[in-house]
């Protein structure tokens, strides 16, 4: 695909382990990249993932479902007009009301997440 389509933008939604992978060669191949969480397995491989993304002159995102909503675009503006004064700690709490998806799959499984090599 990345050969003979050549896409201008790719969405990594792949098991945990290969999210590194592919997305390097999708952004050696001239795309960008927006890349499911966790990014990588490790900070070595997400510290590959964004030098070659910087090399390769490619955007590359990582999804963070709630980043954009209205309540944390919200926050974000209040810091940065300094309603918060200057921060030194803060803490977050996330609420899954429909479960966790398929736990018989890899998705719940720690060790089907990862390579077997690892």
């Amino acid at each position: 695909m990345l050969k003979d389509v050549k896409p201008d933008l790719v969405s990594i939604a792949l098991p945990n382990f290969l999210h590194a992978s592919v997305s390097i060669d999708c952004l050696r191949a001239g795309a960008h990249v927006l890349c499911e969480k966790p990014m990588a397995l490790d900070v070595k491989q997400a510290r590959r993932m964004a030098m070659i993304a910087k090399q390769a002159g490619r955007k590359f995102g990582i999804n963070l479902s709630y980043r954009f909503t209205p309540a944390a675009r919200a926050l974000k503006d209040m810091a940065e007009r300094g309603f918060l004064g200057q921060p030194y700690h803060a803490t977050t709490r996330w609420l899954r009301r429909d479960a966790f998806p398929g736990f018989g799959g890899w998705f719940g499984q720690k060790n089907a997440s990862r390579a077997a090599d690892r």
